[in-house]
C-alpha cells in the first residue's frame, strides 16, 4: 500500500466503523445514503483539508452534482457554484500555509515559475472530488448489496478477512462502475461493428470484465479468483490515479461492515440502479437480521 494511502487508512476505519455501528444499533438504514457517500466524501475532505463540520455540506454538493445533475443542469450548476465559492474561500485562506492537505499545496503551488491561476486551483479540486466520490461510493454500495443478497459468501468473508484482498478483486471486477467515452481517431471494425472516425464510443468495462476468454465463469462471482486481470480501473496513461485509494477503502469499508452486522438483508423492491458514466445502486435498504420466511 502506498504511504500515503496507509495514512488514510486510520481515518478510512474509524468512520467506516462508527458509521456501521450506528446503523447497526439503529437496525435499518440505506448502504447508499448512510454509509457509503458519507464515508467516500469523508475521505476525500481530509485529502482535500476541509474540516469536518463541513463533509455533510460536501455530501449533499456531491450528490446534487453527481446524482441530480444529469437530469437536471440548473441544480448540478446551483452545486457547482456553491461548492466553487466555498473552495475559494478555503484557497484564499490557505495562501502561505505549510499544510500538507491538497488545498494548501494548490494555493501555494507555482508551474513554471508562475503561481496556478484560480480556475486551476479550482479545477483541481473539483477533479479529486468528481473522479473519486461516486465511482467509489458505487462500487462499495454494489458489493454490500452483493453480500447482502449471498449469506454465503457474507458468512465467508467475516470469518477469514485474509480472503478480503482477492474478493475487492472479484467484486470490482463484477460491478465496474466506470463507462468512459472516447473519440475514433480512424475507420476501424471491432467484432463487426463498424466505427467510423469521429464517432463517440462507449467503452463500458463491466463488459470488458465479463469475458469468457480472459475469465471462466465470468457472469459469477467467485471470491477466491486469482487470476483477475480485470480493467474496472482502466488502463494505460489513463488508469485511475486514485486505484489504490479506492481498494483501502472498499476492503476497510467491508471489514468493519461486517464487523458490525455480520448478519443483514436488503429489503424493499427491486433496486434501482443508475446509468450513464457511473452505474451504481441508487438506493440499498437493509435490515439488520436474517429475513423472515
Amino acid at each position: 500500500m502506498p504511504a500515503k494511502i496507509a495514512e488514510l487508512e486510520p481515518l478510512a476505519r474509524r468512520t467506516s466503523r462508527r458509521l456501521a455501528e450506528h446503523l447497526a444499533e439503529k437496525g435499518r438504514g440505506d448502504i447508499v445514503t448512510d454509509f457509503a457517500q458519507h464515508l467516500t466524501i469523508g475521505v476525500l475532505s481530509e485529502i482535500l483539508g476541509v474540516s469536518v463540520e463541513h463533509r455533510v455540506t460536501f455530501v449533499d454538493w456531491a450528490v446534487r452534482l453527481l446524482r441530480q445533475g444529469p437530469t437536471d443542469p440548473r441544480e448540478r450548476a446551483a452545486a457547482a457554484a456553491e461548492m466553487f465559492d466555498f473552495l475559494s474561500k478555503l484557497l484564499d485562506d490557505r495562501q502561505g500555509s505549510q499544510g500538507s492537505d491538497l488545498l494548501s499545496y494548490l494555493a501555494t503551488a507555482e508551474l513554471k515559475g508562475t503561481r496556478l491561476s484560480r480556475r486551476h486551483q479550482l479545477g483541481a479540486a473539483f477533479v479529486v472530488l468528481v473522479a473519486g466520490a461516486d465511482t467509489t461510493w458505487s462500487a462499495l454500495s454494489a458489493a454490500l448489496w452483493y453480500l447482502g443478497h449471498t449469506p454465503e459468501d457474507r458468512g465467508r468473508i467475516a470469518s477469514d478477512s485474509t480472503l478480503l484482498p482477492t474478493a475487492v478483486e472479484e467484486l470490482l471486477r463484477f460491478f465496474s462502475p466506470v463507462t468512459v467515452a472516447r473519440i475514433a481517431r480512424e475507420d476501424v471494425d471491432v467484432q463487426g461493428c463498424s466505427i467510423r472516425a469521429g464517432e463517440r464510443v462507449l467503452l463500458p468495462t463491466a463488459a470488458a470484465n465479463r469475458d469468457p476468454t480472459v475469465f471462466p465463469g465470468p457472469n459469477r462471482v467467485d471470491l477466491t479468483r486469482r487470476r483477475n486481470r480485470h480493467v474496472a480501473f482502466g488502463t494505460g496513461v489513463h488508469r485511475c490515479l486514485g486505484a489504490s485509494l479506492a481498494r483501502m477503502e472498499l476492503a476497510v469499508a467491508i471489514e468493519e461492515w461486517l464487523a458490525a452486522m455480520p448478519d443483514y438483508h436488503v429489503t424493499g423492491d427491486a433496486t434501482r440502479w443508475t446509468g450513464g458514466a457511473v452505474r451504481g445502486p441508487e438506493s440499498v435498504p437493509f435490515q439488520v437480521g436474517t429475513p423472515e420466511p
